[in-house]
């Protein structure tokens, strides 16, 4: 009772009134001694409230979308985009799994094609195959990493080192490729990379900077020469 004879915001009207016509006898209104004329309500006034009550829906949809939509934003993603798909794990006692701890998003894929508006069909980054479909509301954009980068900015600095010293003359330019490697190394900030000069903390000094993985391997390739 307190239920269908409460107010409702969406419809502006109680439940009571807009299914029997009228609102319903309380105790209250059963104390003053109300008389029947004074609870009627004729059929024309009923539709009448459901005309109302249906706008009001409408608004308190529109209100509630636009809320919802705020903090949403269409999908953007494109063929060729790398994304991650999110996973539902589940806790399992014999497989030692607990869905807390476990992954909340997949490894990283790419958008091989869109079978539908909001379909994706995903394929290995590495060798290309197909692997799964998703939705898009399951996708999200997976950014290379400042570490990913260096560790890339770090290999073409090899490359580039490694392609001059091996198309120089035996004798020249060695020096330069190196100075060019420690250049480059320093212009994007990879001395504390794994694939740059590393730089630690040491007992007895502030800071030393040891030789680089790259470098080594770069010194090594011109010993040999």
């Amino acid at each position: 009772m307190a239920f269908n004879a409460a107010w409702h915001e969406s419809t502006g009207f109680t439940p009571a009134l807009l299914f029997l016509g009228r609102e319903m006898n309380h105790p209250l209104g059963l104390r003053w001694e109300l008389t029947d004329d004074d609870l009627q309500r004729s059929p024309q006034d009923t539709h009448l409230y459901w005309e109302l009550a249906l706008g009001n829906l409408k608004k308190a949809r529109d209100r509630v979308a636009k809320r919802y939509n705020e903090s949403r934003r269409e999908a953007e993603f494109k063929v060729g985009d790398i994304v991650l798909v999110k996973l539902h794990p589940q806790s399992s006692r014999a497989h030692h799994r607990s869905a807390k701890l476990d992954n909340k998003w997949s490894e990283p894929f790419v958008i091989a094609k869109f079978l539908a508006k909001v379909t994706v069909q995903l394929a290995n980054p590495d060798t290309g195959i197909l692997v799964r479909k998703a939705h898009v509301s399951q996708l999200k954009s997976y950014w290379v990493g400042e570490l990913a980068m260096k560790c890339k900015l770090a290999r073409i600095a090899t490359y580039i080192c490694v392609n001059m010293i091996v198309n120089s003359p035996p004798g020249d330019d060695i020096a330069s490729a190196v100075n060019f490697l420690f250049v480059f190394q320093s212009s994007y900030s990879l001395l504390s990379h794994p694939f740059g000069s590393r730089v630690c903390e040491t007992s007895s000094g502030p800071r030393q900077r040891r030789t680089s993985v790259v470098g080594k391997s770069v010194l090594r390739l011109c010993l040999q020469r």
